[in-house]
C-alpha cells in the first residue's frame, strides 16, 4: 500500500484488536506482525469507521516527532478539539504507521514501549495520555505553536526523559512560561536529537539541567502563581546556575565552574 487513504477511526472493537497485536510483540519481539490482519482492522467496518473531514494520510517515515507533528496537522488540523480528543482516531493512526512507532530493529526486534505510548484513552484518570507518541507532537504543536520545538526532539518510536520531566504533570505542562523557557534554555534544532549535549543528564553532575529545571518548579509553585507568569517573569526567578544556559550550549568544563 502505497497511495493516500482516508483517515479513519478504530471502534471498540478494533481497539481491542490492535492492544492484542501489541501485546503480542510485548511477549514475542520478534514475532512477525499480521500485515493482512491489520489491513483488515484498518478499514475493516466491524473494526473501524469513516471519520468525517478527517483528510489524507500515506504510509512513510518520519525523520522525528516534529516532523509528524507538522504532517498529521495538516491533515487532521481542521478537526480541531474533536481530533485532538479521539481515541479512536489516534489508535488508528498507531495501527496505521505500527511500523513507526514499534520499528524493527537489530534485524528483527522490536522494542515497544508501555502500552499508554500506543493505545489513547483521554478518559483515563492518569496524565499518561499524554505519553501517546502519536497524538503528544500534535497536541504539543497545537498548543505551544512557537514553543514546541524542545518536545518535538527524538524519534517518533521514542518518548525521552526531557519529555517527560515536562509533561509528567498537567499544571506544569499547563503553564505557557514553564514551556517557554523550557524550550529556551535547552533545545538546539541543530543538534542531532534536538537538545543541547547534557540538558537531559540525569545526574547531580552538572547544574541548570532538565532535572534542575523540574526541582527548581516543583519549589515555586508552591509561592508563585506560575500559569498567570509571562516568560520573562519566571526566567527572572530561576538561580543563576541557569544562566550558562542562557546563551548557547554550555562545554562540560563550564558547566563544572558553574556549579562550583
Amino acid at each position: 500500500m502505497s497511495e493516500s487513504v482516508k483517515v479513519r477511526r478504530l471502534r471498540g472493537d478494533g481497539t481491542a484488536e490492535l492492544r492484542e497485536i501489541i501485546l503480542a510483540i510485548k511477549h514475542d519481539r520478534s514475532a512477525e506482525v499480521p500485515a493482512n490482519r491489520i489491513q483488515e482492522i484498518l478499514f475493516g467496518t466491524d473494526t473501524s469507521e469513516e471519520l468525517i473531514g478527517g483528510g489524507e494520510v500515506e504510509p512513510r517515515a518520519f525523520e522525528s516527532k516534529g516532523e509528524w507533528a507538522l504532517y498529521i496537522s495538516e491533515r487532521v488540523g481542521a478537526l480541531s478539539e474533536i481530533a485532538r480528543y479521539d481515541d479512536g482516531l489516534w489508535n488508528w493512526l498507531t495501527l496505521f504507521y505500527l511500523d513507526s512507532v514499534i520499528p524493527v530493529s537489530n534485524g528483527t526486534r522490536r522494542e515497544p514501549l508501555k502500552l499508554y505510548s500506543y493505545l489513547l484513552s483521554v478518559d483515563s484518570e492518569r496524565w499518561s495520555f499524554y505519553r501517546h507518541l502519536l497524538a503528544a507532537p500534535y497536541w504539543f504543536i497545537s498548543d505551544y505553536p512557537e514553543d514546541a520545538g524542545g518536545l518535538l526532539c527524538g524519534t517518533l518510536d521514542s518518548w525521552p526523559d526531557g519529555h517527560e520531566s515536562l509533561t509528567g504533570a498537567a499544571e506544569r505542562y499547563a503553564a505557557p512560561a514553564v514551556v517557554s523557557i523550557y524550550n529556551a534554555l535547552y533545545h538546539d534544532s541543530a543538534s542531532s536529537n534536538g537538545w543541547k549535549i547534557r540538558a537531559a543528564d540525569n545526574s547531580d553532575r552538572y547544574p541548570g539541567t532538565i532535572r534542575r529545571f523540574v526541582d527548581l518548579w516543583l519549589h515555586l509553585k508552591v509561592t508563585h502563581d506560575i500559569p498567570t507568569m509571562t516568560p520573562e517573569e519566571y526566567l527572572a526567578l530561576l538561580p543563576p546556575e541557569f544562566d550558562v544556559w542562557k546563551t548557547g550550549t554550555p562545554t562540560r568544563a563550564q558547566l563544572i565552574a558553574a556549579g562550583s
